[in-house]
């Protein structure tokens, strides 16, 4: 007796990772950088960056690095 195999369509799937989409753990990620910055910016650590289209490591008393204390982006 021939088996039958039946394909199941998935319509409008979306792909997750720990019950989030991808924008959410994007933006999850994204957050997560920020606040590893910033806690190194604060402990006095040099921080490498990509700013304004450049990979720079700059020194933890940068003052292009503050925004990141405060919580903004570069």
């Amino acid at each position: 007796m021939a088996k039958l195999l039946i394909l199941h369509r998935m319509n409008n799937a979306e792909a997750t990772a720990f019950g989030l989409n991808t924008a959410q753990l994007a933006d999850l990620a994204k957050k997560a950088v920020r606040e590893a910055v910033a806690k190194n910016v604060i402990a006095g650590v040099p921080t490498t960056i990509l700013l304004d289209g450049r990979v720079n490591t700059l020194d933890a008393s940068d003052q292009r690095l503050k925004p990141l204390v405060n919580g903004r982006s570069v």
